[in-house]
């Protein structure tokens, strides 16, 4: 009489279609265009006078990061999310360099 072992109880990454969710490279294409979207609109609404805060400006910079948690909360497009969040994570950077380099001034 022999027992099998129990059969492995760690989630498979494939979905049940066979596919693996989306790439991380379409993620940061998503990001890049999320990021390029929302700059867009922000400077449109800059522009036109629809507000005289930089608050919802700001606001809208997180978008992205929104949009990524999103993407990476849901099985099916979790690739997808985690390559826009990397991309999220390098645009701050990628921001905040210059920023510093100002204040520092060495600009």
């Amino acid at each position: 009489m022999s027992i099998d072992p129990p059969e492995s109880q760690e989630p498979d990454s494939q979905l049940p279609d066979g596919s693996s969710g989306g790439s991380i490279w379409g993620g940061v294409g998503i990001g890049c265009g999320s990021y390029v979207f929302v700059l867009l609109i922000g400077f449109v609404l800059l522009g036109s006078g629809v507000y005289f805060s930089g608050n919802v400006f700001l606001l809208l910079l997180f978008s992205p990061l929104a949009i990524g948690i999103l993407l990476a909360v849901l099985p099916r497009t979790r690739r997808l999310g985690i390559g826009a969040l990397i991309l999220t994570a390098a645009a701050w950077l990628i921001l905040i360099g210059p920023c510093f380099a100002m204040i520092g001034g060495i600009l």
